[in-house]
């Protein structure tokens, strides 16, 4: 497998991985005790001591083979080229000067003058070969260039060892003569006349290294490659770690070899290629972060060189998918709130489900998957959003209803001799704006109401001056077509001073018949208990009456505690009789059942409460309808309110569908008012 990144010049790939390629010594630098570096300043000349430390190529010598190789043993000869600027060979030769040798000719006649390879005077340089001119020198002679390396005590040479470099005599037989430093100071020349080897001015340390063209010194410390891992964690809504979640990175660095990762449960991830090899390039990397049902994000990273860089936690935002539900009413485009809007993948059939705004009708999704999807609602066939959702999301997506109407008609009597009420108001309840969709009696008591463009069940208020108000239900409204509601109003009683008599109120519990009764058949419980309870005027605390306390307050009574399998019991809530006026008690009222006796649960007791208002049924419930566990002891069946003026309004309780709490059952419904 190769090695990426690519490993540096000083490494190689072995089995995927980088490592150092073997030393090959072919280069060393000289210092003097004192440190200073033996160099030729501008790569050719005279060489000097100088107190300049940077390791640059002028400080350099390469090996001239074959007459230098490593391992060295003192005495070996050595032979150095001064490198080049680009740390290759320079043909600049460290040579030693020559001085030359006078003797008188043994034979007489004229003297004989010869050279000598150093000696008094004379300087090493780095240069390419001296010109001729002495008498029997032609220019070039090796003796300049071929010196011996000698060690104190002999043996092998070792990096960092004391040396001296001796040079050859030539044939004259004059000397040795060694390097010599000529002075203490920075810049100091180096003399080929040296006498005396192993002291201050004629011992060098020897370092040893690698020079390669255009790379220069072997480093101390070889890194192989330049590269980093790259870590860090993806969360979502919530700070939810993203599983899954899809990272690639983009740059200059990893144009023609990607790194991509996958995020963990955790949300964790390493950038990895398709080899799972984790060390990107030092650099600028822009890295993509995305997920299903989430924004994508790019997040800019500088990877360093060696290491690890964590980007740290990286937060996605969820795709949004939303609009507005509207109706054609006319030529208007009216918010429709309240609408269940279905969101649907139409591949797996899952989806998810919002209700439209209470106000303007407008609908959101958040956390949207990439895929087709379409929305749709009870009133329109399914539309598709975008195929697939970009992870942007979509906005102003419109769904437009184009609902058919019904119209509500009916009569309104009077419940005492059945003549027509004419005048008589009729209103839909629970419409917004308030009395939009209202109609009154003509002189045979009927009425219409035309344009109703509503949905499910919903409710009709009739009132007349001297009349109690009565509320009906419509029942499942259809798309179209006429629905029929009729009432008959009670004549309002009324006070000595004229103001209306509050409503009677009554509650009745009634369950299935025992077997100890004719046709009873059915094992039930045998003892259920009627419990209400509400405001006192005498006191801080509510009211409660049952069994124990069938009358707790002068307008409220239970008529009898039935024990023996079936009932009924009626707890009945009348006006308060004050200074010969009959007034209603306002505040919040509460029923419950209670099973008592507990033979058998709520659901085979067949249990069901009827609450009559003037003598008029207005609710039914049965506890097999009711929400929660029927092995509960509790049944809360529903709750009333009192107003100031009289008017009664039973809440069915469990609104909205939500579950019942543990060991309480609860009916679901909605409000009327009376």
């Amino acid at each position: 497998m190769e090695c990426w990144p690519p490993c540096n010049q000083w490494c190689e790939c072995v089995d995927g991985g980088c490592q150092p390629v073997t030393v090959d010594v072919n280069a060393v630098r000289l210092r003097t005790g004192d440190g200073r570096l033996i160099k030729a300043r501008f790569g050719a000349g005279v060489l000097e001591a100088t107190r300049n430390m940077v390791p640059d190529w002028a400080g350099t010598f390469l090996f001239v083979r074959p007459q230098t190789r490593w391992p060295m043993t003192s005495g070996d000869k050595i032979s150095l080229m001064a490198c080049d600027a680009g740390w290759g060979p320079s043909n600049n030769l460290m040579r030693v000067e020559h001085s030359t040798l006078v003797r008188p000719n043994p034979q007489g006649g004229t003297t004989l003058v010869t050279y000598v390879m150093g000696g008094p005077g004379t300087l090493v340089w780095a240069y390419t070969a001296f010109p001729s001119g002495y008498p029997g020198y032609s220019g070039d002679d090796p003796n300049e260039w071929e010196f011996y390396v000698e060690k104190a005590g002999g043996g092998p040479i070792s990096q960092g060892d004391e040396v001296s470099i001796r040079i050859d005599p030539s044939r004259t037989g004059v000397g040795p003569y060694w390097f010599r430093v000529t002075g203490p100071e920075d810049g100091a020349y180096i003399g080929g006349d040296g006498t005396i080897p192993f002291q201050g001015e004629t011992s060098f340390l020897a370092e040893f290294t690698e020079v390669r063209p255009g790379l220069g010194l072997r480093p101390t410390t070889v890194i192989c490659q330049s590269c980093a891992q790259v870590t860090g964690t993806v969360v979502g809504r919530q700070g939810v770690a993203v599983e899954g979640a899809r990272v690639t990175s983009e740059g200059d660095s990893v144009r023609s070899h990607p790194f991509l990762a996958t995020t963990d449960a955790n949300g964790r991830f390493k950038l990895e290629d398709g080899q799972s090899r984790d060390c990107i390039p030092p650099g600028p990397l822009s890295i993509k972060v995305e997920a299903d049902t989430y924004v994508s994000r790019d997040i800019a990273v500088d990877v360093p060189g060696q290491g690890r860089i964590d980007v740290g936690t990286v937060q996605l935002v969820c795709t949004i998918v939303e609009g507005k539900v509207v109706e054609v009413v006319g030529n208007s485009q009216l918010p429709l709130p309240g609408v269940e809007v279905n969101l649907t993948y139409p591949e797996t059939g899952d989806g998810i489900v919002t209700t439209t705004d209470p106000i303007d009708g407008v609908f959101r999704f958040e956390c949207v998957r990439h895929v087709r999807a379409t929305v749709s609602t009870d009133f329109t066939s399914p539309q598709q959003v975008a195929d697939p959702i970009p992870d942007v999301g979509v906005r102003n997506v419109l769904i437009v209803v184009s609902r058919r109407c019904v119209t509500i008609s009916g009569t309104v009597t009077d419940a005492t001799n059945n003549t027509r009420i004419s005048g008589a108001k009729v209103t839909v309840q629970n419409t917004s704006p308030a009395g939009v969709l209202t109609a009154t009696t003509d002189e045979s008591g009927n009425y219409t109401i035309t344009g109703v463009c509503l949905t499910g069940r919903q409710s009709l208020k009739a009132s007349k001056e001297g009349y109690r108000s009565a509320v009906k239900p419509t029942g499942e409204l259809p798309v179209t077509g006429t629905v029929t509601v009729d009432f008959q109003l009670q004549p309002q009683v009324v006070n000595p001073d004229g103001s209306p008599v509050p409503h009677v109120i009554d509650c009745t519990l009634a369950w299935g018949a025992g077997p100890s009764q004719p046709g009873g058949n059915v094992p039930v419980p045998r003892d259920l208990d009627s419990h209400l309870s509400g405001p006192d005027p005498s006191g801080s605390a509510p009211f409660h009456c049952y069994y124990s306390q069938r009358a707790p307050v002068d307008f409220v009574a239970l008529d009898r505690d039935d024990v023996d399998w079936a009932g009924p019991e009626h707890i009945v809530v009348s006006p308060r009789q004050v200074a010969g006026q009959s007034v209603p008690v306002p505040g919040d009222y509460h029923y419950w059942v209670h099973n008592f006796s507990g033979e058998k649960p709520f659901d085979q007791s067949d249990a069901r409460v009827t609450v009559s208002i003037d003598g008029q049924q207005r609710a039914q419930f049965y506890v097999s309808g009711a929400l929660g566990d029927q092995s509960a002891r509790i049944w809360r069946v529903f709750d009333f309110s009192i107003a100031a003026d009289g008017t009664v309004t039973i809440s069915r309780l469990q609104l909205g569908g939500q579950p019942a709490p543990d060991g309480i059952l609860r009916p679901g419904s909605a409000s009327d008012v009376f």
